[in-house]
C-alpha cells in the first residue's frame, strides 16, 4: 500500500460543464513524486483529471515492469475517502507503460490525496528448479 497526500491540487481538474466556454484540458503529463513508488520500480504520472455530471475522473499513465496497481482510494483535502474505482485500459498498454483510471462516485474537495494498492515490485529472480524421479505417466 502506498499513501500520496495532497497529489493531485485543484488547478489540474478540469470542470468538463467550463470547457464549452473555451477552457481546455492541460495534456501534459503530472508527475506523481513519490520515493515508494520510485521503490517499486514504478512512475506514475497523472495525464487528465476532469469533473462532470457528479463524477471526478483521473486518467493516470503508469510505468514500470517490476510492479502494478490493483486498486486505488481518492480522499479528498480533509482525508475524508471517496467511493473510487480503477479501471485499467489494457488496450493502451505500450512495452512497460499502462493507461488507468480512475472513477471516483461525487466531486471530492482538492487536493486530493491517492492511496494505491501494489502488487509485485523488488528485483526479479529466476530460480531454477530441478525435478527428479517425477513419474509422467501411470
Amino acid at each position: 500500500m502506498v499513501k500520496l497526500t495532497n497529489a493531485v491540487p485543484a488547478k489540474w481538474l478540469v470542470d468538463a460543464s467550463k470547457m464549452m466556454g473555451g477552457g481546455g484540458f492541460d495534456s501534459s503529463e503530472k508527475p506523481l513524486n513519490c520515493a515508494a513508488l520510485a521503490g517499486l520500480g514504478l512512475t506514475v504520472s497523472v495525464q487528465m483529471g476532469m469533473v462532470q455530471s457528479g463524477m471526478t475522473m483521473l486518467t493516470l499513465q503508469v510505468k514500470g515492469s517490476q510492479a502494478t496497481l490493483t486498486d486505488a482510494q481518492v480522499f479528498d483535502a480533509e482525508g475524508k475517502p471517496w467511493p473510487t474505482f480503477l479501471q485499467s485500459q489494457g488496450m493502451f498498454n505500450m512495452g512497460d507503460a499502462n493507461s488507468c483510471q480512475i472513477m471516483i462516485a461525487g466531486k471530492p474537495q482538492p487536493p486530493l490525496s491517492l492511496a494505491f494498492q501494489v502488487s509485485g515490485g523488488g528485483a526479479a529472480v529466476t530460480v531454477p528448479i530441478l525435478m527428479e524421479h517425477i513419474a509422467l505417466s501411470k
